[in-house]
């Protein structure tokens, strides 16, 4: 079965890598801002404080690491997310599907997210749509891939915002159940021409004391950045409040925006079904984040 995988990944690696920088493509930059704060800091995420990459067990790995899929073998997930912040004000919608059940071999996740925000008196539109592809290489290594396209529009004549393909690769090992160890390289296409998707390492680890408690931190280093620190930490934890009932918290250290922020939320979550909602608030500007996840479990 090794065997398999192997050349199921040999085929597919090469393939998308080749034709994914033979597409790249230059654009001005829209602000100073990164844009992929509202897709890569989703509900889930976010209500870790941003400390996610070690565990990446929902459809939220598909963005943040994609190794994370090859870790439900056998199921079939369904989910839709909403953000909103009060500061642009924007709007973030997001829908994604994975499957580890049709082969035995693969796991494959597709999302599409649509963020829309107004900064500086221009309304910007920004779509993204991504594939995934995962696999189990041993009992405690697993790797992920995952290919997207995002386009943005700006109601301005003069600012166009960055089209075209990027990459992102992902790491996951448990070395012992308790355990888990993450390692993630985002926008490798384009990173280096673009603020608003930079190029980016993403380093986390998690303890599982399930079904009791998780615990979590993730550190990224962002190399397209203006300011002189380009690291960034996030901290995060969850506990079992009831059966079926966990509360979460954590606090996100953004030293690249200058911009700390934490988070709460809450998940309801079955065999069949898992329910959230976040609350999470930037301190610097002051904004606040209002959001709420569906997935289903088939």
């Amino acid at each position: 079965m090794n065997r398999v995988r192997l050349g199921f990944w040999m085929g597919f690696c090469p393939w998308l890598l080749c034709g994914l920088w033979g597409g790249r493509a230059q654009a001005q930059n829209i602000t100073d801002i990164d844009l992929t704060q509202g897709y890569s800091l989703k509900p889930v995420p976010l209500s870790f404080g941003g400390a996610f990459r070690a565990l990446a067990d929902t459809n939220a790995a598909i963005l943040l690491n994609p190794a994370g899929l090859a870790q439900r073998k056998g199921k079939v997930s369904v989910s839709g997310d909403y953000l909103y912040n009060d500061f642009a004000p924007s709007n973030t919608f997001g829908v994604a599907v994975s499957d580890y059940k049709a082969t035995p071999v693969m796991a494959f996740g597709l999302a599409y997210d649509y963020d829309q925000r107004s900064i500086g008196g221009n309304d910007i539109n920004v779509h993204q749509v991504t594939l995934a592809g995962a696999g189990d290489f041993s009992e405690i290594l697993y790797v992920g891939m995952a290919a997207k396209y995002y386009v943005s529009t700006v109601d301005s004549p003069f600012i166009t915002g960055p089209d075209g393909p990027d990459i992102d690769v992902g790491f996951l090992v448990k070395p012992i159940p308790l355990l888990s160890l993450a390692l993630t390289a985002q926008n490798l296409a384009q990173g280096y021409s673009h603020n608003e998707f930079p190029l980016s390492m993403g380093f986390g680890g998690a303890l599982n004391l399930q079904p009791y408690a998780r615990i979590a931190i993730d550190v990224t280093k962002n190399f397209e950045t203006s300011t002189t620190n380009g690291v960034n930490a996030y901290f995060g934890g969850e506990i079992r409040a009831a059966e079926g009932l966990f509360l979460r918290s954590g606090f996100g250290l953004d030293r690249v925006r200058d911009n700390n922020f934490w988070g709460v939320g809450a998940v309801s979550s079955t065999n069949q079904i898992g329910v959230g909602f976040t609350y999470a608030r930037h301190l610097s500007p002051t904004s606040n984040t209002f959001a709420g996840n569906l997935e289903l479990y088939f």
